[in-house]
């Protein structure tokens, strides 16, 4: 996909709806094949549609430029390199089957990065993502050593909170094991609530976090990934009017679990899906 200048990205970005992942992936008129989410714009990466493991997907690879920059150290690892799929997500759940695999393009121990980035702002200089490392994950065959082992999860804010900043001051915060591997599908599920943040894995909570950096009303989302090839297939939200999904503060103190989504009535649009799995936007 053809890469947006700045002025295109802010006047995309400043025009958006409050809607999230997914909902520009509309069928045709009269098409009856499954289509594959599509990217609005893109900030250091290429996108491109692929067929990897079985699936139909959109696929993530940084821009050859932003490749060689990394290595040679001229630019930072940490730059904002995702697509956007949708115009704006504010509280809500955003989730997605991701994988990624090593291209060999990128430095030795690249550890195949693959995730999902909401709250972006203007000109892409904003952002909170969670994203996987595929090969720190603990279904690796051999897999890998401790303290890589329970750094497959991650939370990062840019532009001023990354790994490198959590990790030093709070160990173990941000960053959580999971059960992934490099090469496989996994679904990565998001719930969003101002500061409070819940990720699971395949349907297995593996980081809750109330203290997240950025709150908006409504901001672009979409799929990150670096320095690696990501995958992503499909791609759904859900943005209720009323999201009681959440443990309240002192429920949270106490140890109260709540697994189970309570809204008001919703309106369902069927929005089409891949591979088999239908995209719905919620209202």
């Amino acid at each position: 996909m053809s890469r947006f200048s700045a002025l295109s990205r802010r006047r995309l970005i400043r025009g958006s709806a409050a809607t999230t992942l997914g909902a520009v992936v509309l069928p045709a008129p009269g098409r009856a094949e499954v289509l594959v989410p599509r990217s609005l714009a893109t900030n250091l990466v290429a996108a491109s549609p692929r067929h990897w493991n079985g699936r139909d997907c959109l696929s993530l690879e940084l821009t050859d430029d932003e490749q060689a920059g990394r290595l040679d150290k001229t630019r930072s690892g940490n730059g904002p390199s995702f697509a956007i799929v949708n115009r704006g997500f504010g509280d809500g759940a955003i989730e997605a089957d991701i994988g990624a695999e090593l291209t060999g393009k990128g430095a030795p121990d690249d550890r195949g990065f693959a995730g999902l980035s909401f709250h972006i702002g203007p000109d892409f200089e904003t952002h909170e993502t969670v994203y996987l490392r595929m090969t720190n994950g603990r279904l690796n065959v051999p897999p890998p050593p401790p303290p890589r082992i329970d750094r497959a999860v991650q939370y990062v804010a840019h532009p001023d909170f990354h790994f490198e900043v959590s990790r030093e001051a709070f160990p173990g915060r941000y960053e959580k094991g999971a059960d992934i591997a490099i090469g496989r599908w996994h679904r990565l599920r998001l719930e969003v609530q101002g500061r409070y943040l819940r990720a699971l894995v395949d349907g297995v909570e593996v980081l809750t976090l109330d203290d997240c950096i950025t709150q908006v009303a409504a901001a672009p989302s979409g799929c990150s990934s670096a320095p690696d090839r990501a995958a992503f297939s499909p791609i759904s939200v859900f943005s209720p009017p009323s999201w009681r999904s959440f443990p309240s503060r002192k429920q949270r103190r106490e140890g109260v679990v709540i697994s189970r989504l309570v809204t008001k009535p919703l309106r369902y649009q069927r929005l089409g899906g891949v591979a088999g799995h239908d995209l719905i936007s919620v209202s």
